[in-house]
């Protein structure tokens, strides 16, 4: 899962536009995943472990340019935790800043990433891995 994400991480840089590539965070250590609570860590699907560990999400400071739809930002881990924390989806983790009512979850149970608009829920790519080469097809 990790060489097929470092794979899909590095044509999306290379075809990205400075602003999205400057704004993608460094991959966190294994510290950082195996010093988080036992429970979080068992919410978090495979594909999106590997992801973090290319990139913890995009910085927030570098310009409104997000990787997704409408600009919407990549969350880092401890983005998506505290969002968890204040804002819970039953079954579902944050992946992605919330643009107007839209934002991109993963399922906990299957890992499928799926865009939350209102009250609708739409499924979108069955892991993160397949959302970022969508992403990098359709959009660059």
């Amino acid at each position: 899962a990790v060489s097929r994400l470092v794979t899909v991480w590095e044509q999306l840089t290379a075809r990205s536009g400075r602003d999205v590539a400057v704004s993608l965070r460094r991959g966190l250590p294994l510290d950082s995943l195996h010093s988080l609570p036992g429970a979080f860590r068992a919410r978090l699907p495979r594909h999106v472990v590997a992801s973090l560990l290319v990139h913890d999400g995009q910085e927030d400071d570098v310009g409104s340019l997000g990787l997704f739809f409408a600009s919407a930002r990549l969350l880092s881990l401890e983005e998506m935790r505290a969002q968890d924390a204040v804002e819970p989806v039953e079954g579902c983790l944050p992946l992605s800043t919330r643009v107007g009512f839209q934002q991109l979850l993963v399922r906990e149970a299957d890992g499928v990433v799926v865009l939350a608009s209102g009250f609708n829920t739409h499924d979108k790519a069955p892991n993160l891995a397949a959302l970022l080469e969508r992403t990098l097809v359709d959009t660059m």
